[in-house]
């Protein structure tokens, strides 16, 4: 019998934590005082990550730079539902005894601060188990846990097991889906008995 692990790899924004409400939120603060065309977003609006759907390229720009401020992950950690974050570092508790769990997020290396936060909301996450990598499909994993489409598409063509979680800019990709990262956790946990 095989006892080797299999390896699990889970994103972050908007499956771990909910980021694009917060930076919606902060896009639309900021626009009343500079000049951008577009004065508010939606979540709604997202249908895509290419967020020049959204945005003339001026406007993307203003709303991409808000990743780099301390002030906006502040405000993505206030926003957090705690009971949720508490119960899906919990999940990730669990899902080790059955996996190699590893968190794969495009963060740039220049944003400490959001990894600082993350690893002080999600304890049970260890730094060697946290990976900084814009194409994730480049590792290898049995099962990817992601919001992003365009993830999930590659790493389908490596026959991967993927798991979204539904949000309105990745409707269009067809596999697993649950509305949240801890619906999508038990489901994995029930697999193995749990």
């Amino acid at each position: 019998m095989n006892n080797k692990k299999k390896t699990l790899i889970c994103d972050i924004d908007d499956v771990l934590w909910n980021m694009l409400p917060t930076w919606c939120d902060e896009y639309n603060r900021i626009s009343k005082n500079i000049d951008v065309t577009k004065k508010h977003v939606s979540f709604n609006e997202f249908t895509s990550w290419d967020v020049k759907k959204v945005f003339n390229e001026y406007d993307a720009n203003i709303f991409y730079d808000l990743l780099n401020y301390n002030f906006f992950w502040d405000n993505v950690v206030k926003n957090q539902d705690k009971n949720f974050i508490r119960m899906s570092n919990e999940y990730i508790g669990w899902l080790q005894k059955y996996y190699n769990v590893y968190i794969a997020t495009s963060t740039r290396y220049y944003q400490s601060h959001k990894i600082d936060l993350f690893l002080e909301l999600f304890p049970n996450v260890k730094e060697s188990h946290l990976m900084l990598i814009q194409h994730k499909w480049l590792l290898n994993a049995d099962i990817i846990i992601d919001d992003r489409a365009e993830t999930l598409y590659e790493f389908d063509k490596k026959q991967v097991r993927c798991v979204k979680i539904n949000k309105p800019w990745n409707y269009w990709f067809n596999c697993e889906g649950y509305d949240n990262f801890n619906l999508a956790a038990k489901k994995l946990l029930s697999e193995m008995g749990e």
